[in-house]
């Protein structure tokens, strides 16, 4: 294939990466790349591959100069940032930036100098906390403006950034709720009575062991599970395009890693397998040997959406209401759904099943860098995500060190008083 078409890979069986390049960058002189995920046959990924590459948008992109609003230079730098974030970092970004672009896009470039620019932002900070915004959001809005600033600072755009000498809200983060171990059990017993997902039970299983993010769950294939050297590795995620479209991509930390597994949750797998393999046997089909481990077809063709997972583990929670189940309209004064038809019989997300891990490894003694390893964290976001239980281990190890410590000093005056003993005998 020429190198001015463009490249296809194929992500999972049936699923293809397309990409072509679309003119130059007027700062780097860098290629921009587009691409789009695209599901077929390889002979119609390369017909559609060459359509992309006809129909794909051409020239240089927008250039920006010092006399430019903040506006085109925020535009500006989500193009340059779009192939270097992920699809939902990415949307992420372009969300908060919208806020700044109706508020302050209208300024040029060069008020955000460091003179007189950071009074101009904590301004605007003061007003979006008086308009209601959550200084959660302001603060979040700072960090994403900071790094357009200074990558405008790289283009000779500006000389300082304003961002650096403006100060965000504070706001104090939601501690991280303790997840019972008893919660755990009681939502993977209650996704075995619904039966209504048949995947559900061996996957909130192996979430709750293995501490993974629901896009690496949704991500397994039967290739990254070793039955033989008990272990599971983690490399790849679902993730969101920029266009919105679910793929397979790297990890969040783009690291790849392997957990441990105990034998209890190897054989979890295996029998998950035979399930699989029964139920496409009944329906005249055959397992996938590459497929994924968690989808909604058996022969694993098709991954599960990470937004699924969470709304499956959510519903878990609901049941109709007693008293309203059978009624045309629900009663507003009913005692136990206030007109909702559903009551909430336990309340926990995806995520906390997640955190239940991270907390039940630390509060055992175990260091920071096995735990961060383990969840596919950096040792200092676990730092600040689970100060609380580290504070119980430290706790913990001041009980250790004070038994030592005293139990020397009981030791040592035991020892005088028997050699005062001595010598007076």
């Amino acid at each position: 294939m020429s190198r001015s078409i463009g490249s296809k890979v194929q992500r999972s069986p049936g699923v293809w990466r397309l990409r072509v390049t679309a003119g130059y960058d007027p700062v780097t002189n860098k290629p921009i790349q587009k691409s789009m995920t695209f599901k077929g046959s390889e002979r119609q990924a390369e017909k559609e591959l060459q359509n992309f590459a006809a129909n794909a948008p051409k020239g240089h992109s927008e250039s920006v100069d010092a006399e430019s609003t903040l506006a085109q230079v925020v535009d500006r730098w989500l193009d340059f940032a779009k192939a270097r974030l992920g699809g939902k970092t990415f949307l992420s970004y372009e969300s908060f930036m919208k806020r700044v672009k109706a508020d302050l896009g209208h300024l040029p470039i060069t008020a955000f100098e460091k003179r007189k620019g950071g009074q101009l932002l904590d301004k605007q900070y003061e007003r979006w906390l008086a308009a209601g915004v959550p200084a959660a959001t302001v603060k979040r809005t700072h960090e994403i403006l900071r790094n357009c600033l200074r990558q405008a600072e790289r283009w000779d755009l500006l000389d300082s950034v304003a961002s650096d000498h403006a100060t965000p809200p504070k706001h104090a983060k939601p501690p991280i709720r303790d997840v019972a171990p008893e919660e755990i059990v009681g939502v993977i017993e209650e996704s075995r009575n619904r039966g209504r997902v048949a995947y559900l039970p061996a996957a909130i299983t192996l979430n709750a062991v293995t501490g993974m993010r629901a896009g690496e769950l949704c991500a397994l294939t039967w290739p990254d599970f070793n039955p033989k050297t008990k272990v599971i590795r983690v490399d790849k995620a679902i993730t969101q395009e920029s266009n919105r479209q679910w793929m397979v991509g790297p990890t969040k930390t783009t690291q790849m890693r392997d957990i441990s597994l105990e034998d209890d949750t190897v054989r979890l797998l295996l029998i998950w397998r035979e399930e699989r393999e029964t139920a496409c046997h009944t329906a005249g089909a055959r397992l996938d040997p590459r497929g994924y481990i968690f989808g909604p077809d058996p022969t694993g063709s098709q991954f599960w959406k990470p937004q699924s997972f969470s709304q499956a583990v959510r519903r878990l929670g609901n049941v109709c209401c007693p008293q309203c189940r059978y009624a045309k309209k629900p009663d507003p004064n009913c005692s136990l759904c206030d007109g909702k038809r559903r009551i909430s019989t336990f309340d926990v997300k995806q995520l906390e099943v997640r955190h239940f891990t991270a907390t039940q490894l630390i509060a055992s003694g175990l260091d920071v860098v096995t735990v961060a390893g383990v969840m596919g964290h950096h040792p200092t976001v676990t730092l600040s995500n689970y100060a609380a239980w580290q504070r119980k281990g430290g706790q913990k190890a001041a009980e250790v060190i004070t038994d030592v410590v005293f139990g020397l000093r009981e030791l040592i005056a035991d020892s005088a008083s028997d050699g005062q003993d001595q010598a007076a005998s």
